[in-house]
């Protein structure tokens, strides 16, 4: 784990460059893993000073534990600015008092043809401190830049601590990767084969597995084109969102996958995702969660 998230995805690809993602994090815990998108839709062309909300009703879950980690994604399709990365201002209510938020990474993607030629990204923030299991709290996302800014929306990573739940580790792994390949992708370059790769080291504890839970997070999700594989199991039509994605509908697929029939507990386990020539995907984030 880089010790400055974004300084070292930022220098590790260069706009345009080769995608990167990272495992941000593994532990080993009693608890759980919840991922939650809230009423998130997408919203194209977000212009300066102009703000974007998504609420997550988690006094609702009735989660019950100490949080371990609690990590807020903001994923963003086309960026039409020439900074380096969107400049927005990212607030959470906590009770009647608006926080803003330090950004702690930041992964781009950029394919650099076509007309479409414009970086999607995530951006990451630890709201760890922040975040109350017994609260609705609220996402307030502002375009601070003169250019304009689309979103799919925002996701929201918790892991719990409780002695009365089983053990598990979990992964959390994120980058984005734009995967287009139906929009004339060049032959013979890597930068733009069609499929992310999403790597978990193999597991610290050789304890018999009794369940394995893979969470996928795909904005795009292009009305069934695409497939996952994990190990040797494949998927087809995994990320279906039907209908144009335009402003006001959900951008955001993901699906979940039980897989403890295909887990190595002694080796890497590989989840890939691919583009078969829909719209376009951007897979941003894979959890993998095993209980013992």
């Amino acid at each position: 784990q880089a010790e400055d998230g974004i300084r070292d995805v930022e220098r590790s690809r260069g706009l345009g460059d080769v995608y990167k993602r990272q495992t941000y994090k593994t532990g080993i815990v009693n608890g759980t893993l919840t991922y939650l998108i809230g009423n998130s839709t997408y919203k194209y062309g977000l212009t300066q000073n102009k703000s974007y909300y998504v609420r997550f009703d988690i006094d609702a879950l009735g989660l019950k534990g100490e949080i371990e980690e609690a990590r807020l994604y903001i994923y963003h399709s086309w960026y039409y600015g020439t900074n380096q990365q969107p400049n927005l201002k990212v607030q959470i209510n906590k009770s009647t008092r608006w926080i803003d938020l330090v950004l702690d990474a930041y992964y781009r993607d950029q394919k650099g043809f076509g007309s479409y030629n414009y970086p999607y990204g995530t951006m990451c923030y630890n709201i760890t401190d922040e975040l109350w299991l017994n609260s609705t709290h609220i996402i307030n996302i502002t375009n601070l830049d003169s250019s304009k800014i689309s979103l799919w929306g925002a996701g929201l990573l918790i892991v719990l601590k409780n002695d009365s739940y089983p053990k598990i580790q979990y992964w959390i792994d994120e980058g984005c990767d734009l995967l287009c390949e139906k929009y004339g992708a060049p032959d013979n370059e890597p930068m733009y084969y069609p499929f992310a790769t999403c790597t978990f080291s193999k597991p610290l504890l050789k304890s018999p597995i009794n369940s394995a839970m893979l969470i996928t997070v795909v904005p795009g999700g292009d009305g069934g084109a695409n497939k996952l594989i994990f190990n040797n199991q494949e998927w087809n039509g995994v990320y279906n969102l039907t209908g144009p994605i335009s402003s006001g509908t959900v951008g955001i697929a993901i699906d979940s996958k039980n897989v403890v029939e295909f887990i190595s507990n002694t080796n890497n386990n590989l989840a890939k995702i691919v583009d078969c020539g829909g719209n376009g995907i951007v897979p941003s984030n894979a959890f993998l969660v095993i209980q013992y």
